[in-house]
């Protein structure tokens, strides 16, 4: 075979020309392939580039009985490892999906508007409780001589375990009530 020299493109071409033709090859196959065909494709080295007819190519390899019928290039060794990552975070998005549904089945979720609900509560309470617990704070410390840290501190944990029993008791109270509401609609 003659060699067009209006037709030479380098294998990044080539590469580029043959993938936008629906040929699924790499460079480095191209590559090979041009080296062990050198004298049937007769390429030209300019520089780094080594320069080959694209029709020659084409041509070529249409005709080559070596070639098996369909050949492909194998699959990268980067694609089987990224189907099975996807593959696991599918697996565990399922697993999660059956694990709400086994929550459902079994009346154990709450759902948002109740613990929402519960929760506007539980701060109503906190709120009341911190308001009785700085007056009964108040005047704990008006009734002490002395401004010393060591002496306000046991009245400001006392102040804080008050406010967050408060906020614990509404919100187990609220919950449990959500719970019992549930159970009763589920029955019905």
């Amino acid at each position: 075979m003659s060699t067009d020299c209006t037709d030479l493109v380098s294998i990044s071409e080539l590469h580029r020309r043959l993938t936008a033709d629906g040929v699924t090859i790499n460079r480095s196959t191209l590559s090979r392939y041009v080296t062990r065909y050198a004298d049937a494709l007769n390429p030209v080295s300019q520089g780094r580039d080594t320069l080959v007819s694209y029709s020659a190519f084409v041509r070529h390899r249409a005709e080559n009985i070596n070639l098996p019928a369909g050949a492909t290039p194998a699959r990268s060794y980067e694609e089987p490892r990224r189907n099975a990552a996807a593959k696991a975070r599918k697996e565990e998005a399922d697993a999660a999906l059956r694990e709400i549904e086994l929550a459902k089945a079994r009346n154990q979720l709450t759902s948002t508007a109740q613990v929402a609900e519960a929760a506007r509560e539980a701060m109503t309470a906190l709120s009341a409780a911190f308001d009785l617990a700085v007056a009964d704070c108040a005047e704990r410390l008006a009734a002490q001589p002395s401004h010393d840290p060591r002496t306000i501190r046991p009245h400001l944990r006392k102040l804080k375990e008050a406010a967050l029993d408060a906020f614990r008791r509404t919100l187990t109270t609220a919950l449990e009530a959500g719970e019992s509401e549930a159970a009763r609609a589920d029955a019905a």
